[in-house]
């Protein structure tokens, strides 16, 4: 009757050995380097790749990022009054709030170490495969309107830790975004609490500015 009892054991033993082994694989191969879930604010940029500019207060918490895993998406949107401009460093949108506008662009995305994979979609539309990137060191430019997957397109950006906690560099943002010239621009953000991307109200009008930019973006929120 000892027997027995051995071999559950025993058995008992391989199992819980295996599930560790498992279980430390799957903790392995999370290799990102943070956690991008959430709301991030543009803190400050490099257009030229060399010299840094803080964001000011007339633009703080108006070029925004949010990403959303289970999606696979980011969304970007910045505020600029209607008919001005909507650069980093002449944006007005806070100044002139009853003409204030968003502009939302939509990305799938992958992220593995410290390499993202932006593939641009139209908001509305359905998440694309993320392409190969045509900015790599094999060098060519984005794409516009490439519906990604093996027929490229997409653009690929380096992550960088810097000295401040929940702060990133990107290296680079797509071409145009952001005023990314694509290839040498670099762009600093922090992370946010969520209320500054779902509480924005520049117009000051009680609606949500960038509901319809989230509905149009992420699968997950559409139509509601």
């Amino acid at each position: 009757m000892k027997m027995p009892s051995a071999r559950v054991a025993l058995s008992t033993l391989v199992f819980s050995a295996l599930t560790l082994v498992l279980g430390t694989s799957c903790k392995e191969e999370e290799t990102k380097l943070f956690e991008e879930e959430g709301v991030w604010a543009l803190e400050s940029y490099a257009l030229d790749g060399l010299t840094f500019t803080q964001i000011d207060q007339v633009r703080k918490n108006t070029f925004l990022l949010r990403f959303s895993p289970g999606d696979g998406v980011v969304a970007a949107a910045n505020c600029f009054a209607s008919g001005s401009s909507t650069s980093v460093n002449e944006a007005t949108c806070t100044i002139n709030k009853n003409s204030a506008e968003w502009e939302c662009r939509c990305y799938a995305y992958e992220f593995t170490d410290s390499t993202m994979v932006w593939q641009e979609f139209a908001p509305g539309e359905t998440p694309p495969p993320v392409g190969n990137p045509t900015n790599n060191d094999s060098g060519g430019s984005d794409e516009a309107g490439d519906e990604g997957g093996d027929g490229g397109g997409a653009h690929q950006i380096t992550i960088e830790e810097t000295d401040s906690s929940g702060t990133y560099r990107y290296v680079t943002l797509p071409d145009g975004l952001f005023d990314s010239d694509g290839m040498t621009s670099k762009h600093v953000f922090r992370i946010k609490a969520d209320s500054v991307w779902t509480g924005a109200d520049i117009d000051e009008d009680d609606v949500n500015d960038l509901d319809e930019c989230s509905m149009s973006c992420f699968p997950s929120m559409a139509g509601g």
